[in-house]
């Protein structure tokens, strides 16, 4: 999980609110939801999160196109380092990669890049308007509909970016992901662009994608 300053606890968070994520997925284990499951949270850079978290540099923000160059850091020190400390399965069918707003933009872009290393995503409040909605026009350029993913996808209505999460939802649809066996897509109605309602609706999340026999609820 990006932003892990905001993943498990409030004293870290970076407004005060963290995600709680640990205490959710601990429940839903306890309700036999989940099987074992381990979340690493990757603290982002501070004042140079915009550029981490972005693939291509947006001319309008004058930042941004450090997100390639974070991912391999990703790739050659923190997933060898996960995998032996905490007896990860190499498979990419069994990890996830997620975030919210640049968080959700990178989560995508890792995806779509790194489809042999990653086999989901979640991807909330997606900044999808960076670099004037670069990554809708990028994804069917790169695409490997053979490497089966799930993806998930939310946005809130309260000025949160629902028209553009609704085309993206639309271009993943398009590229052959189908609801909801392999997109969930939620909408949190009154929902807002912060990290406390990014908390209330992440076990949704993470309960999809590793509880792949009920998809019912909330879609």
């Amino acid at each position: 999980m990006l932003d892990g300053q905001n993943v498990f606890d409030d004293q870290t968070a970076s407004f005060g609110v963290s995600w709680k994520l640990g205490d959710a997925v601990l429940q839903a284990m306890a309700a036999a939801k989940l099987g074992e499951i381990v979340v690493i949270g990757v603290d982002h850079a501070g004042p140079k999160r915009i550029f981490e978290y972005t693939p291509w540099p947006d001319t309008s923000m004058k930042d941004g196109g450090g997100g390639e160059a974070f991912l391999v850091w990703v790739d050659k020190t923190v997933l060898p380092d996960a995998q032996i400390r905490y007896r990860l399965l190499d498979d990419r069918r069994q990890r996830a990669i997620g975030g919210s707003s640049l968080g959700g933009l990178m989560a995508m872009y890792a995806l779509a890049s790194r489809p042999q290393t990653w086999g989901n995503a979640i991807c909330m409040s997606g900044s999808w308007w960076w670099d004037d909605l670069h990554m809708q026009k990028w994804l069917p350029t790169v695409w490997q509909t053979a490497l089966k993913v799930r993806i998930w996808l939310d946005v809130g209505t309260d000025k949160d970016g629902l028209d553009d999460a609704l085309t993206m939802r639309d271009t993943l649809i398009k590229l052959g992901q189908k609801e909801p066996q392999t997109l969930g897509f939620y909408k949190a109605e009154g929902a807002a662009h912060s990290e406390a309602w990014w908390g209330k609706r992440v076990h949704l999340a993470v309960e999809y994608l590793f509880d792949p026999g009920n998809l019912k609820a909330p879609f």
